[in-house]
């Protein structure tokens, strides 16, 4: 994943002969090792299930836990990241689905919220329908992934509508979303909390206790993250370690280093060499 773009994606569709699904679809899997992806939203509900391994997604400020034949529901808009528990990695399945789709439908997904985690056996049967329906290539590909689609849709909405609140203010949220943007846009100049709090518009305190509800993080944790991220996509590039360092942001080689090893596993230099 682009990590420019990580933080609100805009979805574009895979076609199959020339009919343009309103579906994202694809196995995927997070590393062992590895701390945090990226805090990032968008406005398509999305589905993951777990294969194998165990991990943790936060979504909505809510942590929850990842392990086999769970299903995790991302409701549109929702902050989200995710963190893996087990040190072989964890592979899970991600069904994303066009928002329009669900309302030329009926289905008004903006007006209420999945259940957060489903771990029943009716439930992971129609998503795996609906799922391999997407990956299959055959005859009217399109149609049948629609139908199977639509009746997770349908299975869902009838059984697994959480009518619960927010634990955050939905304001407070879209606050705390302009500070991750503003961390991603500034990350390689001098950023203070107060800075970030400020432009979130609110006050230190208040700001420290939201941002971490949102994100899992501290803001510190958060602003190391985004950095090493960058440091290491300059590295990956041929910069070397100095060079990364001073352009995402560090001051000082040796807090660089050391917090580079502890966010991505691996020293600044050891990655340079790799490339």
């Amino acid at each position: 994943m682009d990590l420019e773009n990580v933080t609100y994606e805009r979805h574009s569709y895979k076609k199959y002969k020339s009919q343009e699904l309103p579906f994202i679809y694809h196995e995927d899997k997070l590393c062992g090792g590895t701390i945090h992806t990226g805090v990032h939203w968008h406005e398509n509900p999305e589905f993951l299930m777990c294969k194998t391994g165990r991990g943790e997604v936060l979504a909505d400020a809510e942590k929850i836990d990842f392990c086999p034949n769970d299903i995790i529901c991302i409701n549109p808009n929702a902050p989200h990241s995710f963190s893996c528990r087990d040190g072989s990695g964890i592979n899970y399945d991600c069904l994303i689905i066009d928002v329009a789709f669900c309302k030329e439908n009926g289905i008004d997904i903006e007006n209420f919220k999945f259940s957060s985690k489903i771990s029943d056996s009716k439930t992971c049967e129609y998503y795996r329908k609906a799922f391999n329906a997407c990956m299959e290539e055959c005859d009217f590909q399109s149609l049948k992934a629609r139908t199977y689609v639509l009746e997770f849709l349908l299975y869902m909405c009838s059984n697994h509508i959480s009518r619960n609140s927010n634990k955050i203010s939905v304001s407070a949220t879209e606050e705390i979303k302009k500070a991750i943007l503003y961390v991603r846009n500034n990350y390689m100049k001098p950023i203070t909390l107060q800075e970030v709090a400020d432009v979130a518009g609110f006050s230190v305190y208040y700001f420290s206790r939201e941002f971490k509800k949102v994100t899992g993080l501290t803001f510190v944790t958060f602003l190391n993250m985004v950095r090493c991220e960058n440091a290491a996509k300059k590295l990956h590039k041929g910069a070397n370690v100095t060079d990364a360092c001073f352009a995402c942001g560090f001051k000082e080689i040796s807090y660089f280093s050391r917090t580079f090893r502890k966010i991505m596993g691996v020293s600044p230099s050891s990655l340079r060499k790799s490339m």
